[in-house]
């Protein structure tokens, strides 16, 4: 039994081993199709309780989760068969240019902007050359944006020491000095809350290594 939150690591490994799953529903991958071979092997960052695996794995894909929360691995085994390892964006178990696509959806801004830095380097370092990065952040229109404590610009600590990067359009690129800007798209959908229904606001990015 979980007696002190103290004891976590991390302070997704708290909210996982409290509360189980966070994300319901399947995250939807369909953009990816046309872009990526049916069937190829994608590598999902960050990949929580397996929302966006099991949105790849529905279209056509065979994905691999990364996350360094044992919690969150459990409750994505339970999506699907798909491999997991448990791991850090930062410091990623993976070779050189050992994979031709991976996807980074809201990973790169759970992280300090130094740790955004060394993730994106190790992005590019395990992106094989001509490889496809798929990457999803909130945008500085989204209506949580501002909310919680300031720690650094743009990004604030909400909910005991969980962190949101509020991404403007072009900075995202700007971490990836290897990489091309295939297409950039804003996404918009709503989210229901006790002061009525709100507005997110994310950017889509695709580039090329």
């Amino acid at each position: 039994m979980v007696k002190r939150w103290d004891q976590f690591r991390n302070p997704w490994d708290r909210e996982y081993a409290m509360r189980g799953p966070l994300w319901r529903g399947v995250a939807e991958a369909t953009h990816l199709q046309g872009l990526v071979a049916p069937g190829a092997r994608v590598l999902d960052l960050g990949c929580g309780d397996g929302k966006f695996l099991a949105g790849l794995g529905a279209a056509g894909f065979s994905p691999c989760g990364l996350d360094f929360s044992r919690h969150a691995l459990v409750a994505a085994r339970e999506r699907g068969p798909w491999p997991l390892v448990r791991g850090d964006v930062r410091r990623m178990p993976f070779g050189e240019g050992a994979w031709a696509a991976v996807a980074a959806r809201h990973v790169l801004g759970a992280l300090l902007e130094k740790g955004r830095i060394t993730a994106a380097q190790e992005i590019e370092r395990v992106l094989r050359r001509d490889g496809l990065l798929f990457v999803e952040e909130f945008s500085t229109e989204d209506f949580r944006a501002g909310s919680g404590r300031r720690v650094e610009e743009r990004t604030f600590e909400r909910n005991r020491g969980i962190l949101a990067h509020y991404f403007e359009k072009d900075e995202l690129p700007r971490l990836f000095p290897h990489c091309s800007t295939v297409s950039v798209q804003a996404v918009e959908s709503r989210q229901r809350t006790d002061e009525g229904t709100k507005a997110r606001h994310r950017w889509r990015w695709v580039l090329r290594r």
